[in-house]
């Protein structure tokens, strides 16, 4: 009897023992796995990044004014003028609406108004707001006079205010808050290496309006939502090897991502190399297709100057890219001297509009009079796939699991 009650405790430890160390060994993967997928963000600030301490203020231009000989400006409370980047103002004034500015060889024209200068600021009275071109925006505006008596007006705005509106612009603010919080991120991310990139190369704004940096359409963009995930976002970026990298993203991969060496002939790191996304379905433009007459896609080339005469007959798709996309496209051109020409596929997309080419992940087929396009995604390919990040997000992954799954390798800094 005791022998049996003996052998019943021995058996009983060891079980007991056993299912303690796989417990131990369940942690410790677990753990070793979130290390990998969702690592938090580290409040820290990186010798890279000592010297900031909060928002930084931005240059946008709104591209709407890039080189007009004269736009107006309407200012919804009383404002003042400065030289740019001074404190002390020039001219003070109530409220304006649709005054227009004028480069004159003295200066600029506000109105009626010389103001002397060739660069000037405007600041709002009160958080009140100005308006451009339709659309209204919060912080200040520097009109700066360009060559040939062209002028061109750029925002003035710190970083998270900024957010509140390009989260907006980007995706559609009903999107899941943790698809917008990676999209605040990334947008972060990217527009601190556009500062310091306009720093060394001496380029006079930081950032465009537009999806040549980011879509920015000031305060009708901002919500409840994207202010929250700029908010639960603050100050945090993404940086490789304690550096920023320039976090591009994109509407739609079509099931692949690209990596920025073969899409921008950047240099390759591992936060920006192609991978699978198995998350874009959802997106409206997960596959399309359009046709265009043979005549419409010649007058596009010709008008792009992308071949010397004559009309295309035939495209051939002549090399892709590892995840399928076209990379180079050869141009079969009848009534011409030239035969053939050799094109990018980037240069081809950019000829025909994104209208048409949503991107140059597509196949060709020839109609005989016309040209039907079958193609995936939207965008460039490379970085974030916007709409996987929304997939991703709809079915419960966190705001650090789609940064990570996107751009591996990177770490996540708090930097004010």
């Amino acid at each position: 009897m005791n022998y049996i009650f003996y052998r019943n405790v021995k058996n009983l430890f060891k079980r007991l023992s056993q299912l303690i160390l796989l417990t131990l060994c369940i942690g410790i993967l677990v753990s070793f796995y979130s290390c990998i997928t969702a690592p938090k963000p580290l409040d820290v600030n990186t010798k890279s990044f000592q010297d900031i301490k909060e928002p930084p203020y931005l240059k946008v231009v709104l591209t709407a004014t890039l080189n007009q000989e004269s736009f107006p400006l309407s200012v919804n409370s009383s404002f003042s003028i400065t030289e740019h980047n001074k404190d002390a103002p020039i001219l003070t004034n109530g409220s304006i609406a649709n005054v227009y500015i004028t480069p004159s060889p003295k200066g600029l024209m506000f109105g009626n108004t010389l103001i002397p200068h060739n660069d000037f600021d405007v600041w709002p009275d009160n958080d009140g707001a100005i308006a451009v071109n339709g659309r209204s925006y919060h912080g200040g505006l520097w009109v700066h006079a360009l060559p040939e008596n062209k002028l061109a007006f750029c925002n003035i705005i710190d970083m998270e205010t900024y957010l509140q509106s390009v989260v907006g612009s980007e995706l559609t603010p009903s999107y899941p808050l943790q698809a917008l919080i990676a999209q605040a991120i990334a947008a972060r991310t990217y527009g601190l290496f556009e500062i310091k990139s306009a720093k060394i190369s001496g380029r006079w704004f930081d950032l465009r309006d537009d999806t040549g940096s980011q879509a920015y359409n000031g305060i009708s963009s901002e919500t409840v939502k994207t202010i929250e995930a700029v908010e639960q976002s603050r100050g945090v970026i993404l940086i490789y090897n304690d550096g920023l990298f320039k976090a591009f993203y994109h509407s739609t991969c079509g099931g692949y991502t690209e990596s920025v060496k073969d899409i921008f002939n950047e240099p390759e790191i591992p936060p920006l190399k192609g991978r699978k996304c198995n998350y874009c379905e959802i997106s409206k433009f997960y596959e399309w297709n359009t046709a265009l007459s043979k005549g419409d896609v010649t007058q596009m080339l010709l008008n792009a100057k992308l071949i010397p005469a004559g009309s295309v007959s035939r495209i051939e798709i002549t090399a892709t890219l590892p995840s399928g996309r076209a990379n180079v496209l050869k141009l079969h051109l009848a009534g011409g001297k030239t035969a053939e020409k050799s094109v990018s596929a980037a240069e081809f997309r950019a000829a025909l509009g994104a209208t048409y080419l949503k991107s140059t992940y597509f196949v060709v087929e020839d109609l005989g009079n016309a040209f039907r396009f079958y193609g995936r995604g939207y965008g460039h390919g490379a970085g974030m796939c916007q709409m996987g990040a929304v997939g991703m997000a709809e079915s419960a992954i966190s705001a650090i699991d789609i940064l990570q799954y996107y751009y591996p390798f990177s770490q996540m800094v708090k930097i004010y």
